[in-house]
């Protein structure tokens, strides 16, 4: 007996090894990704999974505020000071006139002032050109109770029809451009970013480019052209100017490359008939906020929104918010992933870097189809961890829950402003 199990131990002890060795073979999927992309397996208990769609929102729970208000301000005005955007706005409103503009590549394009004024006239579906009385009529009557926080008006019909997609597409009016901005830091990114209106929006908006030099698109970009766009469409309080309310007025005040707006559609995946998706990417030479210090800030912004359910519209009280560009490590939190019709949706933790304990839990990170951080993310699995760079938008889906919850919580509708974030670019490490 003794020799018999003396024999099946030396039979199974090869099997064993083997099995050893088939187990620590690299997945299929992991090594379908392109050899530059790291992805980490980390051994980090990841958040719980929710069971319903409801709990997944509700646990948008109030916290105590990361930033005061007043450091939260501080901080806000710091990061406009060194933002080259915010210097040439303040210079357009002093100057009183349209500045030059530079269309990609160094050849100047002035901007015609009489067929775009900073004020734009009636159109179509545009119910009056708002002057600066209304502006300053307005912004008394808000309903705000801080001074600094500006007002966002949405409808609930293009609440519902977005707040799940990831993408916006419609043909919209070039106001004017900027050139393809240097790349160092803030607002130095390498993108170039077009004013434009559209019917389809109904707010003054941006559409930004990334990674824009010697892009195929830049001789499309001409003040006065009409053009199909597509895109991340993005919500973020960065230029608000006057209240913004959707589909009733509109005040374009600001150069027209860069109106006083809160939409944008950022990043571009498509302009006219050029595809833009290989320009998701990180942006060479760089320095985006790292992930400490644009979170605490995204979860420390003030909020107030207030439902009005006769005429189907929903207004956002916040104050104006920086930091478009984070770098940071995403922790998928569960393996599966909420596919949209024009890309899908992850929740996910957020990392400081490839090793240590989430900062945040449970955040809705946003991939447009097609584009290599899409194609990269399709294949993880919860606990995998990748490095990413993001651009901050409002959560609409959590905006309309909470216009729907507050009956029953009426707290809601002065949490925290619910955020996710566009994943734009995945690190070579």
């Amino acid at each position: 007996m003794k020799g018999f199990s003396r024999a099946a131990h030396l039979l199974l002890l090869p099997a064993f090894l083997l099995f050893l060795s088939y187990g620590c073979k690299q997945s299929p999927q992991a090594a379908s990704l392109p050899a530059h992309v790291t992805v980490v397996r980390t051994t980090l208990a990841p958040a719980t999974s929710q069971t319903t769609r409801a709990a997944e929102l509700e646990s948008d729970s109030p916290e105590p505020p990361l930033l005061s208000r007043e450091e939260f301000d501080r901080e806000t005005d710091a990061d406009a000071a060194t933002d080259r955007e915010e210097r040439e706005r303040r210079e357009f409103k002093q100057r009183g006139s349209t500045p030059e503009n530079h269309r990609g590549g160094g050849d100047p394009a002035q901007i015609d002032v009489d067929d775009h004024p900073v004020l734009l006239q009636p159109g179509s579906s545009r119910t009056h050109a708002r002057t600066r009385a209304d502006v300053d009529a307005l912004r008394r009557t808000s309903r705000s109770r801080q001074p600094q926080d500006f007002q966002i008006t949405l409808s609930n019909e293009f609440i519902e029809k977005y707040k799940n997609r990831v993408t916006l597409e419609t043909k919209f009016e070039i106001t004017g451009h900027s050139d393809v901005h240097d790349i160092a830091s803030d607002g130095d990114d390498g993108d170039i970013h077009m004013g434009g209106v559209s019917d389809d929006i109904g707010l003054p908006f941006v559409a930004e480019i990334m990674n824009a030099k010697n892009n195929p698109a830049l001789p499309l970009i001409q003040p006065g052209a009409t053009l199909e766009v597509a895109g991340a469409w993005r919500l973020w309080c960065e230029h608000p100017g006057a209240p913004q309310i959707q589909y009733e007025m509109f005040e374009n005040g600001g150069p027209p490359s860069n109106p006083d707006h809160v939409f944008e559609i950022h990043p571009v995946s498509r302009l006219g008939n050029v595809d833009e998706k290989n320009s998701f990417h990180q942006i060479p030479g760089f320095e985006a906020y790292d992930a400490s210090t644009a979170f605490v800030y995204y979860e420390s912004i003030p909020c107030r929104i207030v439902a009005d359910l006769q005429h189907q519209k929903t207004t956002i009280f916040t104050p104006k918010a920086k930091y478009n560009y984070c770098e940071f490590w995403m922790q998928l939190d569960e393996d599966k992933q909420f596919k949209v019709i024009d890309g899908r949706i992850v929740r996910c933790s957020i990392c400081d870097s490839k090793t240590v304990e989430p900062i945040f839990r449970n955040r809705r990170m946003v991939f447009v189809k097609d584009t290599p951080p899409e194609k990269i993310v399709r294949d993880l699995k919860k606990g995998d961890r990748i490095h990413v760079l993001g651009i901050p938008r409002i959560d609409l889906a959590l905006v309309s829950w909470r216009t729907r919850a507050f009956h029953t919580r009426p707290e809601v509708l002065t949490w925290k402003l619910p955020y996710e974030i566009i994943v734009v670019g995945v690190y070579n490490d």
